[in-house]
């Protein structure tokens, strides 16, 4: 918000990092829905556990996938390094967040 405030502007590099995390709390909290997923279908409510079924590993491995794109684009939107973008935004991240998916 403060550099909004100060450039006057939402820079590209930043929706794109915001649409990634987005993207990794989905998957986050599916891995996790999928503990309650019973107890939700049973009191009638709605979780991403529910909606994905059976499909659940690939659902969390495409937004797991689809958050180091989006920080690795976006960090490279900003102007950050090509290490940000390629080691920290993507080899990293990657690595750790297939360990939750599967």
């Amino acid at each position: 918000m403060a550099w909004t405030e100060v450039s006057g502007h939402i820079p590209a590099g930043a929706i794109v990092m915001w649409i990634g995390a987005i993207a990794w709390q989905i998957g986050y909290d599916t891995v996790y829905a999928y503990v309650d997923v019973k107890d939700d279908a049973r009191l009638g409510l709605k979780s991403t556990a529910i909606l994905f079924g059976q499909k659940g590993e690939t659902c969390i491995g495409l937004f797991y996938a689809l958050t180091v794109a989006s920080w690795s684009l976006g960090g490279w939107l900003s102007g950050v390094s090509l290490s940000y973008a390629c080691w920290n935004g993507g080899d990293r991240r990657a690595s750790r967040l297939a360990g939750l998916a599967y």
